[in-house]
């Protein structure tokens, strides 16, 4: 019995609705329940009774792929209780089907399988895997878009797909809040953060690739003056960039620097976990918003007692985490984080503005006593097609910067970036000159995002 279960706990299931009428063995009462899910080895049921571990059944499945009723037999392997619903389900392994109907549920197991889909785009080194009603798979490989096979997904194979990966959790949670982000990992390591959304009344899904090795600072390409920062014993950290600029790659190598140099008590609040990191030198407790905590500020409010000396805030989403980040920075703490802008000062400014005008003269105050560095980032393809290659601007908060913050004065943060260069200090122009000059990108690829287009004229 027991090798029974775990073979059909490793089968790849598949959410699913239909109905199965079952008969037990050595009773004339044909009944009737729903199927949870599907795999090639057996059923899950909800039912409202228990049905005895090792209990035979015969099975009438309208399943809707076979456009018929597949009659086979099975027996019971398993039994969980669903609270708070007060029934149960059932997990029945197949003991007799005919070979057509298994071919039938075997076919549809091998289209459904967006495990298949992940690993390829692993293989291609993709970026992104987009899942959309009528299109086939489509990675991102290098910034440019590529179908993989051409059967599109129709709106329900996608419902089964997507649903088919999600705790009952995650999908109560996205059919109340129409949206989620989570994690998702193949069976052999690969893991992926995930988007669940509706589009025209479809529900569809992107994927980002988290490569399972964290990149260290040399093969990201990150400036030297990032490791300074990472090591750094308090202070505040942001990280900034449009979405998949490599923001929390960037982070994961310096908390990695962090991990393998110092001992320290690092706390990660995450949504969701992405890289996975193994304790060395310090103690690294990494918690899930929505499965470990209940929302950042939640989060926040208690991380303070448990004794962090790091702390990584995934993402400042209001002006409370702003707030308990700030105050969590300013009490002897390193803390890092994320902000969508597109370059340093803006994430600056950005900041500022979250909180009402009363309150901006304290903020300026507390932003220019503990913020020791923004890196702004861009990644672009290279000019080989081999990869991407990333682009970094970095602002070191000197005590003249220190002064223009509490001053209100972040419009000529800019001037003292640019003569900053012996400080490790870099505008994005400067970045992407110098990868311009090495031969890494293209001029048209990068010239929409010069901020004085003459430099690389001239």
């Amino acid at each position: 019995m027991k090798e029974g279960f775990v073979e059909k706990r490793k089968a790849k299931r598949f959410r699913t609705r239909f109905m199965c009428r079952y008969l037990i063995e050595g009773e004339k009462e044909l009944k009737i329940a729903p199927v949870e899910n599907i795999s090639a080895r057996g059923i899950l049921l909800e039912m409202e009774k228990i049905i005895p571990i090792e209990t035979g059944l015969s099975l009438q499945l309208d399943f809707p792929p076979a456009s018929k009723t597949i009659l086979c037999k099975g027996k019971v392997i398993r039994v969980e209780e669903k609270l708070p619903l007060l029934k149960y389900s059932v997990g029945i392994c197949f003991t007799e089907i005919n070979k057509t109907d298994q071919e039938i549920i075997n076919n549809y197991i091998e289209r459904m399988d967006i495990d298949k889909v992940l690993r390829r785009a692993v293989e291609l080194q993709a970026s992104d895997v987009h899942l959309t009603a009528g299109l086939p798979p489509v990675v991102r490989i290098y910034g440019e878009l590529k179908t993989l096979g051409t059967n599109p997904y129709t709106r329900d194979d996608l419902r089964e797909i997507i649903y088919g990966i999600l705790s009952d959790r995650q999908r109560i949670k996205f059919e109340k809040e129409l949206e989620l982000d989570c994690s998702y990992a193949l069976s052999e390591g690969g893991r992926f953060r995930v988007n669940i959304h509706r589009q025209q009344g479809n529900i569809e899904a992107a994927f980002r690739v988290i490569p399972q090795k964290i990149p260290t600072f040399e093969e990201l390409g990150l400036p030297e003056v990032v490791k300074e920062l990472a090591l750094k014993k308090s202070g505040f950290i942001i990280v900034t960039g449009p979405a998949g600029s490599g923001k929390s790659t960037t982070l994961a190598a310096m908390l990695e620097l962090i991990n393998q140099t110092s001992s320290e008590v690092i706390v990660t609040l995450e949504d969701p976990i992405e890289f996975i990191f193994t304790p060395k030198k310090s103690i690294i407790k990494q918690r899930e918003i929505g499965i470990d905590a209940l929302s950042f500020n939640n989060a926040l409010k208690h991380v303070l007692r448990q004794d962090p000396d790091v702390i990584l805030i995934g993402e400042m989403r209001d002006l409370e985490s702003v707030a308990t980040a700030l105050t969590a920075a300013e009490t002897g703490h390193l803390v890092f984080t994320t902000l969508h802008t597109a370059e340093t000062i803006q994430a600056v400014n950005r900041i500022i503005d979250m909180f009402p005008a009363n309150q901006q003269a304290q903020i300026r105050l507390q932003l220019a006593e503990c913020l020791v560095g923004v890196i702004g980032q861009l990644l672009f393809p290279r000019k080989d097609r081999q990869g991407l290659v990333l682009a970094t601007e970095v602002l070191i908060v000197t005590s003249a910067i220190s002064s223009l913050i509490r001053q209100g004065q972040t419009q000529q943060i800019y001037t003292l970036i640019q003569t900053g260069r012996e400080l490790g200090m870099r505008t994005m122009d400067m970045s992407l000159l110098e990868l311009y000059r090495k031969g890494l990108v293209d001029y048209n690829t990068i010239l929409p995002f010069a901020k004085d287009p003459t430099l690389f004229k001239l």
